[in-house]
C-alpha cells in the first residue's frame, strides 16, 4: 500500500510540474505574440509617415512639372483640389 502511495505522490508531483511548465509556456507565447504585434504596429506607423512624406514630395514635383505650362499658383490649386477630391486632406 505504501508503494502505491509513493507512486501516486510522484505522479501528482509530475502532473503539477507539467502544469507549471504549461503555464510558463503560455506566458512566453503570449509575450512573444504581443511583441510581434506591437512591432508590426510600429512598422506600419513608420511606413505610413514615410508614405505621407513621399506623397508630399511627389505632389511638389507634379506642381513644378505643371509650372512649365501654367502659372505656379494655378498649379498649386490644381494639386490641392485633386487631393480634396480624393479625400486625403
Amino acid at each position: 500500500m505504501g508503494d502505491k502511495n509513493e507512486e501516486l505522490k510522484t505522479t501528482l508531483a509530475n502532473a503539477m510540474r507539467l502544469a507549471r511548465l504549461y503555464a510558463e509556456n503560455l506566458k512566453l507565447i503570449s509575450t512573444e505574440k504581443t511583441t510581434v504585434l506591437l512591432s508590426s504596429g510600429v512598422l506600419a506607423v513608420v511606413l505610413l509617415i514615410l508614405a505621407a512624406c513621399a506623397l508630399f514630395f511627389c505632389s511638389i514635383a507634379v506642381v513644378y512639372l505643371l509650372a512649365s505650362v501654367l502659372p505656379i499658383a494655378w498649379c498649386f490649386l490644381i494639386v490641392g483640389g485633386f487631393y480634396l477630391l480624393l479625400g486625403v486632406v
